[in-house]
């Protein structure tokens, strides 16, 4: 056995891959700096995976959520008010995961061989008092899942008498909420990735002989050679809207309705596109119905300018679809926020529910949602840009009834 050989493998490195500009992540942390300012917070100590990869790009698919005990959660972002920079704790076997994604170099691993929360708190907690840092007010992220309730508490415990805890979880998604223009062209790829997908299901490669679990396949190997990766939500196929979110299944999918709800994913930008197909010859009445629900897309586009409350662009689309008789036969209606997202959701922070008069959230320029238009068993899912220019809807892919061997 040659160590020499096993040590250069061992040590071998790839290039790093960032998914922005030096100067994109540097606009980010000065808008959260100027978050915490407003907010009076000193320090936020950043758990979640998505508020760190906005910030500095770090990517994993591990990060001890729900394991075993005796591995408690290590990675955390710490970011002081007064200072440009930031320190990532993680563990010593991440180093290089770290350095692939992220544009971090102030990166910190507990030294102790005691894998206990008290000495991972215990180092993290040192380490930033060692800068000053463990004083005034802080900031945690109280809803991300990265962080249980058990961790969460052992972690306030030891700051109890030393700082001031705030939760920062909604403060940090909305800072995630309105994209600049570098991430609206991620999205647009990640939708062109999802495309590829759909028209790869829709050239000969969708059978009633096939399982949900089987197109969902030929999807996910469609859209990876599109470029794509893994979605923070399974990319559903399933019969009808009643079951979209459950898993796709070993079912076959045999003549009627399926309805595929999946993600494109670009640099874990999210793009949502839902499709309904129809096996066979569709009813008259849910072709109508189809072409209802994608029409509510040119509303949105009419009414949908930045300043107007989405109060405005609901009840618009209200009188659109109670035009046609269909308001009574309705599933949800309206959107949310789309963008950076790991498993185990794919849903952001800000909504819109055309049920509903939202007299204070507003269109505004680089918002991103998707836009659920279900009626009468029929419709589509899609994601629009709100630009001062107008509602981009991002899908090529027709939002009429996919009719297969019809």
């Amino acid at each position: 056995m040659d160590l020499n050989i096993l040590q250069q493998l061992m040590d071998e490195k790839v290039p790093p891959q960032h998914a922005f500009s030096t100067e994109e992540y540097a606009s980010r942390l000065n808008k959260l700096r100027t978050s915490m300012a407003k907010a009076r917070i000193d320090v936020v100590l950043l758990s979640s995976p998505e508020s760190q990869c906005w910030l500095h790009g770090y990517q994993a698919r591990w990060y001890r959520t729900g394991s075993t005990t005796e591995w408690p959660p290590v990675n955390f972002t710490a970011v002081h008010v007064d200072e440009d920079s930031l320190i990532v704790f993680d563990t010593a076997d991440h180093a290089r995961l770290i350095a692939f994604t992220s544009i971090a170099t102030d990166v910190r691993h507990p030294t102790s061989d005691d894998p206990s929360l008290k000495s991972v708190h215990g180092f993290i907690l040192n380490e930033l008092a060692s800068n000053g840092w463990l004083s005034g007010t802080w900031g945690l992220e109280k809803w991300s899942p990265r962080q249980n309730a058990a961790t969460t508490e052992h972690l306030e415990s030891a700051l109890r008498g030393q700082v001031t805890v705030l939760d920062v979880s909604v403060m940090m998604r909305d800072l995630q909420r309105i994209k600049s223009d570098a991430e609206i062209r991620v999205i647009r790829e990640a939708s062109r990735i999802l495309d590829a997908g759909y028209a790869h299901l829709l050239s000969n490669n969708l059978r009633q002989d096939m399982t949900e679990i089987e197109v969902w396949a030929e999807l996910e190997l469609a859209m990876a050679r599109a470029g794509g990766e893994t979605a923070g939500l399974h990319d559903t196929i399933s019969r009808t809207r009643n079951y979209c979110h459950a898993f796709s299944s070993t079912r076959r999918i045999g003549h009627g309705q399926l309805l595929a709800d999946p993600c494109g994913v670009k640099h874990r930008y999210h793009a949502n596109t839902a499709r309904q197909f129809y096996l066979g010859e569709p009813p008259k009445d849910l072709m109508e119905a189809s072409d209802v629900a994608a029409g509510a897309v040119d509303v949105l586009r009419n009414v949908a300018k930045p300043g107007i409350s989405f109060a405005t662009v609901s009840a618009q689309l209200r009188e659109y679809y109670q035009s046609f008789g269909l308001w009574k036969l309705r599933d949800w209606i309206g959107g949310y926020q789309l963008g950076i997202a790991f498993p185990p959701d794919w849903v952001g922070e800000f909504n819109w529910n055309v049920e509903l008069d939202e007299h204070d959230k507003y269109v505004e320029h680089g918002l991103v949602t998707n836009f659920e238009s279900f009626v009468g068993g029929a419709g589509h899912i899609d994601t629009v840009v709100f630009l001062n220019g107008g509602v981009e809807v991002l899908s090529e892919t027709p939002r009429r009834l996919l009719v297969v061997g019809g």
